[in-house]
């Protein structure tokens, strides 16, 4: 996803509202206090620093000029000096936005208190880094403004302690407050179970500092009762609420020990304020920590859950694919003679209607060598000729193609982003995505109103961005992405059938094969990316599929080879297991004057080239064969004589597994005449390489 903003409320009149944001909240807590009658906590207890602290880590270190308004406000509202106001308002900003610098920049804090981690940082700035920033700017302030040094560690230490327990307490509950996604939210019961809670410790809190209940000095260790209801609103409620109750017990408590009231009271009378600020971090610490420990035990047994699924998914996707590729490896072998056989017969047929039903005969072949190409993407064993492509330029070169496939009566916008990095891609493969999303975005859209965007864009996506794609496997590493995005306006997807869409041969149409997407994900996956997809039934649906950006150069276009003059004729060892693969393979060969000698299997090659190797000019070999398979054939072969030409042809993609040494060139099936042909005049004659 793309990079977090410094401010969540950029732009000009954003920027102006959480300014008065800031104004309004910094000397809101305050003056409440002060509205109530218990303004006697400002002793033990800074709000404003702690709000501070939140306005700048939630709307930005841009509204600096409305934190420092708020402090400004907040002393003039207590009767403080103008000019005093305005001194202890610089330091309330420079206080509050050094700490927010530290926890975000050096301690990668995150709202919400989600991670123990960010509880521990949060309490150490609290503790530590706020109280020691805020006394020594205060005492320099005494000191450099008013002359007056005597009033430094006096001022540090009153200073020091209503710092720690105003950023712990209004603090701590600010950040806390984070909007939850739909499905974290409480069920009613819990939801009830806080309530109880908040008003247990409420009345509890109130008995130890509230006249006549407030307990005596000699009952401290009781005092320490309502953080046991803080500790169980962490672990049953959540941060929100157990960050709230601490606030609330705080501020009790606080209010009692500056009335003389509670076990705290004799020590404050004396200056100190040490146990209630033992207190206050104890109530703000269980509240937090508690609570973090048990958000991301319940996120480490979601995320136990979503991993199990996917590797579920990627046990039947796996077993799909193996289906698919099967199936798909055994209709290419039926399609070769078929394809090869329609182009031998029509150099036979004379008549019109005869030559027309050939090449009807000829088109349903290719179709069918489509559907088993998009069968094998899915199974990640299609054929790959990676270019460096840009995804924007081909999108634009389509956009009359796209436009035909998606018909007359829907409409098509283009929107591609110009400075999207190019991707390493096979493009027939990319062209057919682009196909796909937009003829079943297109399908969605009959009968209604709307249009179909297509659009390209680029991101920087982290682990947790790339977890949620669908496919998104092994190969995806954070880093720069390209996205191709399909948005139409159409029916939507039904949650029912969400989990369904990509698998082979699923289809909610009456006449849908359940390819597209499949194939779409497994060209995705293929390089190394995956498929986000966002769908509501009755409005609409988005589909984008990423792939990881390259910094290679872009691959020049192919310039125009002179033709080469037609080589002699050759002797061909044909190995295949199936006689129809062979017999047209046979039939084609002939047909430009070279030989050939049949093997149906590896065993039967390897004692055939044995007794006629000074004759064989080139191998035209089948992988997958019963018995030996087509890599063990080639090197019993170099072991009778080694540097006779062999083609490997295959149902599959086989180039990932070659060996660069062995073989000329990679044959895909179903192929016809003119294919078969080039490679074999290419590889008469030559030294043993692959042709890429």
């Amino acid at each position: 996803m793309s990079p977090r903003p410094e401010s969540v409320l950029p732009g000009r009149w954003p920027l102006v509202a959480a300014n008065v944001a800031a104004i309004a909240m910094v000397p809101s807590a305050h003056l409440a206090l002060r509205a109530i009658g218990w303004s006697a906590v400002e002793f033990l207890l800074s709000p404003a620093i702690g709000i501070a602290i939140a306005c700048f880590v939630v709307l930005g270190r841009a509204v600096w000029p409305g934190v420092l308004v708020g402090a400004f406000v907040e002393e003039m509202f207590v009767g403080v000096a103008w000019k005093d106001s305005a001194y202890i308002a610089v330091i309330h900003t420079v206080e509050a936005a050094v700490v927010a610098w530290l926890l975000l920049r050096v301690f990668r804090f995150r709202r919400g208190f989600l991670r123990q981690r960010d509880a521990v940082v949060f309490m150490a700035c609290g503790v530590v880094i706020a109280p020691v920033l805020g006394g020594l700017l205060w005492g320099l302030m005494y000191g450099v403004v008013n002359g007056n040094w005597g009033f430094f560690l006096p001022t540090w230490h009153l200073v020091a302690y209503s710092h720690a327990v105003g950023v712990m307490a209004f603090g701590a509950f600010l950040l806390a407050l984070v909007r939850l996604p739909r499905g974290e939210w409480l069920p009613w019961p819990r939801v009830a179970e806080g309530v109880v809670i908040v008003l247990a410790c409420v009345v509890v809190a109130s008995s130890g500092w509230i006249d006549p209940w407030a307990l005596g000095d000699d009952t401290v260790a009781l005092a320490f009762l309502p953080i046991a209801f803080v500790v169980w609103a962490g672990l049953r409620i959540g941060p929100m609420c157990a960050s709230g109750l601490s606030l609330c017990v705080v501020v009790i408590a606080a209010w009692g020990t500056e009335s003389g009231l509670g076990p705290f009271a004799r020590e404050a009378q004396h200056g100190s304020g040490g146990l209630m600020l033992v207190f206050a971090a104890l109530a703000v610490f269980c509240a937090l920590f508690s609570s973090s420990m048990i958000l991301e035990r319940r996120r480490a047994e979601v995320e136990r859950e979503r991993l199990a699924q996917r590797v579920s998914l990627a046990e039947r996707r796996e077993g799909l694919g193996m289906l698919a590729g099967g199936i798909a490896h055994d209709f290419n072998n039926l399609l070769t003679p078929l394809l090869a056989g329609t182009e031998l017969l029509d150099d036979e047929v004379r008549t019109a209607e005869g030559k027309a039903t050939l090449q009807h005969m000829a088109r349903a072949c290719e179709q069918a060598r489509g559907l088993c190409q998009q069968m094998l993407a899915y199974a990640g064993r299609g054929s790959l000729e990676r270019e460096v492509v840009d995804v924007s330029a081909t999108v634009e070169d389509m956009a009359d193609l796209v436009r035909l496939v998606a018909g007359k009566d829907v409409p098509v916008e283009f929107g591609s982003s110009e400075s999207a990095p190019p991707i390493e891609i096979d493009t027939t493969q990319l062209r057919q995505v682009v196909l796909n999303l937009v003829k079943n975005s297109a399908e969605a859209m009959r009968g209604r109103r709307g249009v179909v965007r297509v659009s390209t864009r680029e991101c920087v996506a982290n682990q947790e961005f790339l977890d949620q794609l669908v496919g998104g496997g092994d190969l995806t590493r954070p880093g720069t992405y390209v996205g191709l995005q399909v948005e139409d306006t159409g029916c939507g997807i039904s949650a029912d059938y969400v989990r369904q869409v990509f698998d082979p041969f699923f289809s909610t149409k009456q006449h849908g094969r359940g390819l597209g997407l499949a194939s779409v994900l497994g060209v995705a996956e293929a390089a190394g990316g995956g498929i986000q997809l966002h769908s509501v039934e009755g409005e609409g649906t988005t589909v984008t599929a990423w792939f990881p950006a390259t910094t290679l150069p872009k691959t020049e276009a192919a310039r125009d080879v002179p033709a080469r003059p037609r080589p002699r004729a050759a002797t061909v060892l044909v190995v295949d297991d199936e006689a129809s693969v062979r017999h047209a393979s046979r039939l084609l060969l002939e047909r430009e004057g070279h030989t050939v000698l049949e093997a149906e299997s590896g065993e039967v090659a390897v004692e055939l080239f044995r007794e006629r190797s000074d004759d064989i000019d080139l191998v035209l070999l089948d992988l997958t064969m019963p018995g030996i398979d087509g890599h063990e054939t080639r090197a019993r072969l170099d072991q009778i004589r080694s540097g006779v030409p062999t083609i490997l042809c295959s149902g599959y993609d086989a180039r990932g597994s070659l060996d660069s040494a062995a073989f000329f060139a990679v044959l895909q099936k179903p192929f016809d005449g003119a294919t078969l042909l080039s490679k074999v005049h290419a590889a008469v004659g030559k030294p043993s390489r692959v042709d890429s």
